[in-house]
C-alpha cells in the first residue's frame, strides 16, 4: 500500500522549498509539497495528489507558524498564478531565492558556486513597466484578469498590485469599450470572439503604451483611442492580430492605430524607444542594478570586441558601448532590432551594430568568418541558450562569458557546458527582479580557464 493515499489528511513539518516557492515536508521518506507555507512551519494539509515518489497537499491549518509569515497584500493572491510568495516576508524570499540559486547550480549544473546574498527592493510592488492580461469569455461575461496556476483560466482582476496604479484605469477603459461596442472576448476552446489580449507598457515618467490583440482588426477604433486619450501619460493604441490557435500572445501583423508606436525608457542614463513586442527588462531600477553586475563582470578596458548574443532593443549593448571599442548585437524580433538600431542614434553610440537573425545562426557565421570577440554576452529567454550558440562560443575561445538568465535551471545547464570546455565560474549574483513570485535575475562571469 502507498505510503499516502488522495484525500488524506496529515500533520507535516516543512523543511524545504520547491523552485516554484511550495514548501515542502516528507511523510514517512516521502515528499509532500504544499503550496503556501514556510519552512520550519508545522501544518495541517488534505492530500490532493499522490505519485510514486510524491504528493502534492493543500493546505488546512498551520499549527506552528514560522515568524517570516506576513499578510498577503493582495486580495486575488492564492486564485491569481501571477504572485506564489506573498505569504513570505521580504527577508524569506531572498533567502528562499538564493538558496534555489545555489541549489540549481548544484543539482543540475554539478556545478560548485558561491550564491551570494540575492539584492531587493526596497518596496517590492507597483514595479512592473509591462503586463499582459488575457481576455477571455465565461458563458456570457468577458473576463480580463489573469491566469489561475497552470491553467488557462482567467481570474477577473481589478488592479494588480505589481503593476503601476494606471493600469486599473486602462483596463476599465477596455471594459468600458467592449460592453459599449459590443466587442466580444476570445473564447479559447471554440476559437471564437475577438479581442484576446490587453498589453500595457510604462515608463518611468506614467506615460503608458496599450496594444489590444485580436483575432482581426478591431472595429471603432477610433473611438477606443479617444477613450484613451482622455487619460493621463496615454502615448499610442496598437493593434496586434492573432488569427491562430495558440497558446503565444502576439500574432506576426501589427498596426498603429494612434498617437506612437513606442514608449521612451530611460535605463542606466540611456534613452530607449521600446515597442510592444520588445523585449526589455519589467523592473527599471532592479534592472539597473542587474546591468551594472554584468557590466563590472565583463572588465572592460575600452579595447574589446562585445558580442550581445540576445540584445533585444539594445540595453545591455548600449551600455557595453560606453566602454567597449564596438558592440554586435543580434536579435530575431525585427520591430526590437529597428528600436536598438534607433536608440544607438539617439544616444550618439557609433560603435553599436546589430543583426536581425537567430543567435544560434548569427553567432556561428560570425565566428567562421573570423570574428574574435572579447567577451560575449548572454541574456536568453527562459529557455536557456541553443546548443549551437554554446559550440560557438567555445569554438570561438572567448575569453570572458558574461550570462545573464531569467532561470537559474536553464542557466546551470548551460554553465555545466561552458565548464566541460574549460570555462569557470566562482560566484552568481542573484537580483530580484520578480518581487513576489519564485522568479530571480542572475548573472555570473565564466573565465576561459589559461592552458
Amino acid at each position: 500500500m502507498p505510503v499516502l493515499q488522495k484525500n488524506q489528511t496529515i500533520t507535516l513539518e516543512i523543511d524545504g522549498y520547491t523552485a516554484e516557492g511550495a514548501g515542502v515536508g516528507h511523510f514517512e521518506g516521502m515528499a509532500v509539497f504544499v503550496p503556501g507555507t514556510l519552512m520550519g512551519e508545522t501544518v495541517q494539509c488534505h492530500i490532493i495528489k499522490c505519485a510514486k515518489r510524491y504528493a502534492v497537499g493543500k493546505l488546512r491549518n498551520i499549527l506552528a507558524s514560522s515568524p517570516r509569515r506576513t499578510t498577503p497584500p493582495c486580495p486575488d493572491f492564492g486564485r491569481c498564478g501571477g504572485c506564489a510568495l506573498q505569504h513570505m516576508n521580504p527577508t524569506e524570499q531572498l533567502a528562499f531565492k538564493q538558496q534555489r540559486i545555489a541549489d540549481a547550480f548544484s543539482r543540475i549544473g554539478g556545478l560548485s558556486i558561491v550564491s551570494l546574498p540575492v539584492l531587493g527592493m526596497a518596496n517590492p510592488v507597483r514595479y512592473r513597466n509591462k503586463a499582459a492580461f488575457p481576455v477571455g469569455r465565461e458563458a456570457t461575461s468577458t473576463q480580463i484578469g489573469l491566469y489561475a496556476a497552470r491553467s488557462h483560466r482567467i481570474i477577473p482582476v481589478e488592479d494588480c498590485l505589481l503593476q503601476s496604479p494606471t493600469t486599473k484605469k486602462i483596463l476599465s477603459i477596455i471594459r468600458r469599450y467592449m460592453e459599449g461596442f459590443h466587442i466580444s472576448a476570445y473564447h479559447e476552446p471554440t476559437h471564437s470572439g475577438l479581442i484576446r489580449h490587453v498589453v500595457i507598457r510604462h515608463n518611468e515618467l506614467g506615460q503608458f503604451l496599450v496594444c489590444l490583440v485580436s483575432v482581426k482588426p478591431l472595429p471603432h477604433a477610433d473611438k477606443l483611442a479617444a477613450m484613451l486619450q482622455a487619460e493621463p501619460g496615454y502615448c499610442g493604441l496598437v493593434e496586434n492580430i492573432n488569427p491562430d490557435k495558440t497558446n503565444v500572445i502576439f500574432g506576426a501583423v501589427e498596426h498603429l492605430l494612434d498617437g506612437q508606436s513606442t514608449l521612451p525608457i530611460t535605463l542606466c542614463g540611456l534613452k530607449f524607444e521600446v515597442s510592444v513586442r520588445s523585449f526589455f527588462q519589467v523592473n527599471l531600477s532592479q534592472a539597473e542594478r542587474l546591468y551594472q553586475c554584468a557590466l563590472s563582470r565583463a572588465m572592460l578596458t575600452g579595447q574589446e570586441t562585445v558580442v550581445d548574443a540576445y540584445c533585444g532593443v539594445g540595453s545591455m549593448s548600449l551600455l557595453f558601448a560606453q566602454q567597449a571599442r564596438r558592440v554586435i548585437g543580434i536579435e530575431c524580433v525585427a520591430p526590437a532590432v529597428a528600436n536598438a538600431k534607433h536608440n544607438a542614434s539617439i544616444n550618439g553610440l557609433e560603435n553599436a551594430s546589430f543583426i536581425c537573425d537567430y543567435a544560434e545562426k548569427a553567432l556561428p557565421r560570425l565566428c567562421r568568418e573570423g570574428l574574435a570577440p572579447d567577451v560575449l554576452l548572454l541574456d536568453p529567454p527562459r529557455k536557456g541558450c541553443d546548443r549551437a550558440v554554446l559550440d560557438a562560443a567555445i569554438q570561438s575561445g572567448v575569453p570572458r562569458i558574461v550570462y545573464v538568465s531569467c532561470d537559474p535551471a536553464t542557466q546551470a545547464r548551460d554553465a555545466a557546458i561552458l565548464a566541460e570546455a574549460g570555462y569557470r565560474i566562482s560566484d552568481v549574483q542573484g537580483v530580484d527582479m520578480f518581487c513576489q513570485t519564485p522568479h530571480v535575475e542572475t548573472v555570473v562571469l565564466m573565465s576561459k580557464a589559461e592552458k
